[in-house]
């Protein structure tokens, strides 16, 4: 599950970048705490569906998308 975990929350984080989104301003889009967010892209926390609908609402990608590769 680690393992996994790491590798949704690299996919989060290059879709932020690709977006030129800071943390706090993706999680701002996303309406997610900044500390949240971040938890997530280093793979410390399970994140819900509802957290990852949210940051594919942000990042203007399907939740397939968001979830390509992982």
């Amino acid at each position: 599950m680690t393992k996994l975990l790491r590798q949704l929350g690299k996919r989060l984080r290059t879709l932020r970048e690709e977006r030129g989104l800071t943390q706090e301003a993706a999680a701002d889009l996303a309406q997610l705490d900044s500390k949240h967010l971040q938890d997530m892209e280093y793979g410390r926390t399970n994140p819900t569906i509802a957290s990852l609908a949210g940051l594919a609402q942000a990042y203007d990608v399907s939740l397939s998308v968001l979830l390509e590769d992982v």
